[in-house]
């Protein structure tokens, strides 16, 4: 009987340490949801009031900076589209005009996580920040942006990203870092709000 006593005591205590109770605002931590290596957002974003109208996420100076001289196309509707709103521009600064475009990820209910999970898809996966918001470039191809294309997801919240790309790019690894400019003046305008 004093075996068991002592047993279930031992039991009772290494249970007891193993649990603590946290009042407030439920919270998600690295230590409660798989996070898959990705770092958590510190500050997150209320973006809402941009998911109708993705193209809003540029400004008009700030399409003047990145030589894009026409007013985006909205890309809410179709298989793809309708979960994950975005929006296409063209730039117009080399010779053969380049497509930028941004789309946000609602349909990723983890966020960044979610891309840090599906990893193993993209051979070109690269951590970086933008603005100080946990980014990752990442491209099915590591000879995409040796081609002049290239994609950065950003994390704006720990439930939603958003993805900016260039496509048909200057060649070299410039056109990650144009993308990450692409991604700031983005990153702007969603801190500015709706």
């Amino acid at each position: 009987m004093r075996t068991l006593l002592v047993g279930v005591l031992a039991v009772t205590l290494v249970s007891a340490g193993c649990t603590s109770t946290i009042s407030g605002t439920p919270y998600r931590s690295a230590s409660t949801l798989e996070m898959y290596g990705a770092p958590p957002v510190l500050k997150p974003l209320e973006v809402s009031g941009f998911l109708g109208n993705p193209c809003k996420v540029l400004t008009q100076p700030q399409m003047a900076e990145l030589t894009i001289l026409e007013p985006g196309t909205p890309r809410t509707t179709g298989p793809i589209w309708e979960n994950d709103p975005g929006c296409q521009w063209f730039r117009e600064d080399i010779p053969s005009r380049s497509v930028v475009g941004m789309g946000f990820l609602p349909s990723n209910k983890h966020g960044l996580s979610d891309t840090y999970r599906g990893r193993d898809r993209f051979e070109y996966f690269i951590e970086t920040t933008v603005d100080g918001y946990p980014a990752v470039f990442n491209e099915t191809s590591a000879e995409a942006p040796p081609e002049g294309d290239c994609t950065v997801t950003v994390g704006v919240s720990d439930t939603l990203t958003f993805r900016a790309s260039e496509n048909g790019g200057p060649k070299g690894g410039v056109v990650c870092e144009r993308t990450k400019e692409f991604a700031s003046a983005i990153l702007a305008t969603l801190k500015a709000g709706a």
